[in-house]
């Protein structure tokens, strides 16, 4: 058998190795289970669910690395804004700073409404009139 050009090799043991280490909702619940999480945080990590930051504070309390919380957020891909207040809580219930950053670095998606009042359309209000010189005749 003819030996393999050395990017191809590297290609297929890439592909490999990235199906080996592939990981779903459910290992990463199956971890906080055996970190003695709630049953109904395991549950919505089954699901591969968004977290709030209370479910967050739980996994942190029964002991979850922080890195598994943050592999976790990353998977489910969900977006979290938090206030100052939020982060505070987060703190209070022993969040590591680097999932606190993780949570704080997913981007915005929520568009804010602008609030704009209706505009006139009356001659000499909010639309260009040239007066009543310069009325065609």
């Amino acid at each position: 058998m003819p030996a393999l050009p050395p990017l191809t090799a590297l290609v297929l043991l890439s592909l490999v190795l990235v199906g080996c280490t592939a990981v779903d909702g459910r290992e990463y619940a199956r971890l906080a289970a055996s970190f003695d999480a709630p049953a109904p945080v395991v549950r919505v990590m089954e699901h591969g669910e968004q977290l709030t930051l209370a479910e967050i504070g739980a996994l942190a309390q029964a002991g979850m690395p922080a890195e598994e919380i943050i592999a976790y957020l990353r998977l489910a891909g969900k977006r979290y804004i938090l206030t100052t207040r939020e982060i505070d809580e987060l703190r209070a219930w022993g969040v590591a700073d680097s999932v606190i950053d993780c949570l704080l670095s997913t981007p915005e998606t929520v568009k804010r409404a602008i609030h704009r009042p209706p505009r006139s359309f009356r001659p000499g209000v909010g639309y260009p009139s040239r007066g009543p010189a310069h009325r065609h005749r």
